[in-house]
């Protein structure tokens, strides 16, 4: 889960489809931003893999950052509460 609300995300310029570059601790990984979860893809097609950041899955005012069936081996070590990442446009 992200900080990141509403207003930091349109700050930014990020729209739907946008590929973004997520690094967490010197680790890059690619991400698709949603703006809204109505532009999510279906679910199946989640299923086979996605790396998104999206609105909160059950509502709410920030965004996350979700790995659907993706392997993390890298990235989870680098995971902590308040860690800092950095998404940038690809």
């Amino acid at each position: 889960m992200t900080n990141w609300t509403r207003k930091d995300i349109e700050q930014a310029g990020l729209k739907t489809n946008d590929r973004l570059g997520l690094t967490i601790e010197g680790i890059e990984s690619e991400l698709v931003f949603y703006a809204a979860a109505n532009e999510l893809p279906p679910q199946n097609v989640l299923a086979q893999g996605a790396r998104i950041l999206s609105p909160m899955p059950r509502g709410g005012e920030t965004f996350v950052i979700q790995f659907i069936a993706s392997d993390t081996t890298e990235i989870t070590p680098k995971l902590k509460v308040l860690a800092p990442i950095e998404v940038k446009k690809k």
